[in-house]
């Protein structure tokens, strides 16, 4: 629960009314007299972004669990448990069977959904809603849309307010890839270092691709280079010229664990992660990795290893 990714939970502040909880991206407002939770966008201008509705009483006797820099937990008598990320995901669950119909509050310009999961954007900010371990959920529009989800047990509705931090503009332009990739040979998949002192003057970071070429095995079951010196060398001298190094690492093809089919749910997330960290370990120089496709069936087990995937992490330390 501690702060990271230049998140964290900016303020707490409860009184027999109201307690609201301010994140780098929002304020979550918890009103136990009215069973509403509102959440509000900070980011690029403040303003209310969704309303959540709960059965009477639900939030009755609602207190804080716990605190720290990156994460806040709230319970109600009823059993509605809340947890208030530093990133502006507010994560929901409910003891006893219970509706929650969360409504937008501003018009929506761009809505893609998928299930009961819904995304909802215009110029300024947006709303993600999510269910998961089986939350049912329905949609009711009267003009803006509302969504309906029933809650209970195991099940967890997740309500994100973005944008969650302000958009690095000067590091946007300031930091410049450079793609090198190939597929004839694994030679030619690692750049030589007359071309990478060639490249060097023309981005910040240099980022391999080349997949099939790059690592030993594919579709992936560990990240292994085909020519470990050579891969070695060009993160040692890249460093030398002043770039920093990124490898391609799919998670979505990596097949480790699920019958050698690509990942669509992440069920072997914890297969990926390990094998990333014990690329990491044997390659410390690795800046960070890329991937293009995560998991398209579970946006839990995506948001996961987004967060805890050790190659973004190096980068960002370096960043």
């Amino acid at each position: 629960m501690k702060a990271a990714w230049h998140f964290q939970i900016d303020d707490v502040q409860s009184n027999s009314q109201r307690i609201t909880v301010t994140t780098t991206g929002a304020n979550f407002y918890f009103s136990p007299s009215t069973d509403r939770v509102l959440c509000e966008q900070r980011l690029p201008r403040q303003r209310r972004s969704l309303l959540l509705r709960f059965p009477a009483g639900a939030l009755a006797g609602l207190q804080i669990l716990a605190q720290d820099s990156g994460a806040v937990i709230l319970q109600s008598k009823f059993g509605l448990r809340f947890k208030v990320n530093c990133d502006s995901l507010l994560m929901i669950r409910s003891q006893r069977p219970a509706a929650v119909r969360g409504r937008i509050l501003f018009k929506p310009v761009q809505t893609y959904s998928y299930g009961t999961d819904h995304l909802v954007m215009d110029a300024y900010g947006a709303v993600g809603l999510y269910s998961m371990n089986g939350v049912s959920g329905g949609q009711k529009s009267a003009g803006v849309p509302e969504y309906i989800y029933q809650l209970g047990g195991e099940g967890m509705v997740w309500c994100a307010i973005g944008p969650p931090r302000p958009y690095p503009w000067e590091k946007s332009i300031d930091e410049r890839l450079i793609w090198h990739g190939s597929w004839r040979s694994p030679e030619l998949a690692v750049p030589s270092n007359e071309l990478i002192d060639e490249l060097k003057d023309k981005g910040t970071i240099l980022w391999l691709q080349s997949e099939v070429m790059l690592w030993k095995t594919w579709y992936h079951q560990d990240f292994f280079p085909r020519l470990p010196d050579e891969f070695q060398r060009v993160i040692d001298h890249s460093h030398e010229v002043g770039l920093r190094v990124m490898a391609y690492a799919s998670p979505f093809y990596f097949v480790k664990g699920n019958a050698g089919r690509v990942s669509y749910d992440g069920k072997n997330m914890g297969l990926y992660l390990a094998e990333l960290r014990d690329l990491l370990k044997r390659y410390p120089g690795l800046d960070g990795i890329y991937f293009d496709g995560v998991y398209l069936g579970s946006v839990k087990n995506t948001y996961i290893v987004c967060r805890e995937c050790p190659g973004w992490t190096v980068l960002q330390s370096r960043g």
